[in-house]
């Protein structure tokens, strides 16, 4: 993710994050620093538990995530260049510039903090319910299969420390019951890891996805190709074409529909 941001913005961004990282984890290592932090962020509940803690600053980690995956292709999506803009914006404290990302992002309603309400969402199985959109299925294949959490364990990263690898396995043990780590040996030799078995499968991913480092990115052989698109994010080959989009997707967009006609009528 961090390098989805410097590769649009420049290192700027990255420590712009880095500071306001670090002025929060200082303060919510007190009650008093807890309270200063839920009115800037306008939390729903009082930041209370080390558990609330890490899963605040999931949330708010989850601001940036959901831009560099998505940058230009929804509608409502907001940019790379306009959210790191509002971080290196000297004009504001670190703290107050990624609050103003917070209110961007939930529209100035309150923000969801509390692990045991996010814990309750997930264990709700009653029909009709949406919690995200498959929120509990998507949290569920990660504890079992993949154990792709998105943590703070590795120190090439701006967003601190408190969202730990344990506290994801937490999540799975307190929703799902699992007293074990994820599979991901067995997903890995089931699936094929880098290097799946099948055919005619075009791999498509693009530059600015973070997901692309779990994704197939180089051709395995004629029946296995893959397509990276320089300067994309998540699934932009997969929506209608617009003018902003970069000269890279169009003509990746045709490889796709050729490779495609190809197998159709082979």
């Amino acid at each position: 993710m961090g390098e989805s941001l410097t590769k649009l913005t420049g290192i700027t961004c990255d420590e712009s994050i880095q500071a306001a990282t670090l002025q929060i984890e200082s303060l919510l290592s007190n009650a008093s620093g807890r309270q200063v932090v839920s009115k800037y962020f306008n939390t729903c509940e009082p930041i209370q538990t080390d558990l609330d803690i890490s899963n605040f600053m999931s949330s708010i980690m989850g601001f940036f995530m959901e831009t560099v995956q998505y940058n230009t292709d929804l509608p409502s999506s907001i940019e790379i260049p306009a959210l790191c803009a509002i971080m290196d914006d000297n004009s504001k404290s670190p703290i107050e510039r990624y609050a103003a990302i917070s209110a961007l992002y939930t529209q100035n309603q309150c923000l969801e903090i509390s692990y045991n309400n996010m814990i309750d969402q997930l264990k709700d199985v009653s029909i009709g319910v949406e919690t995200g959109v498959g929120i509990r299925q998507w949290t569920y294949q990660t504890c079992t299969e993949f154990g792709y959490f998105q943590s703070t364990d590795s120190p090439n990263q701006p967003f601190g420390t408190l969202v730990p690898v344990s506290w994801f396995t937490g999540i799975c043990r307190d929703a799902f019951g699992f007293y074990w780590l994820p599979r991901i040996n067995e997903t890995n030799a089931y699936y094929g890891g880098k290097h799946p078995g099948g055919s005619r499968i075009l791999f498509v991913n693009g530059s600015l996805d973070p997901w692309s480092s779990l994704s197939v990115t180089k051709t395995i052989s004629p029946e296995l190709p893959a397509l990276f698109i320089t300067g994309t994010s998540h699934c932009a080959n997969m929506f209608p074409a617009r003018p902003s989009d970069p000269p890279s997707l169009p003509l990746a967009q045709a490889q796709i529909a050729q490779q495609i006609h190809t197998w159709l009528n082979a």
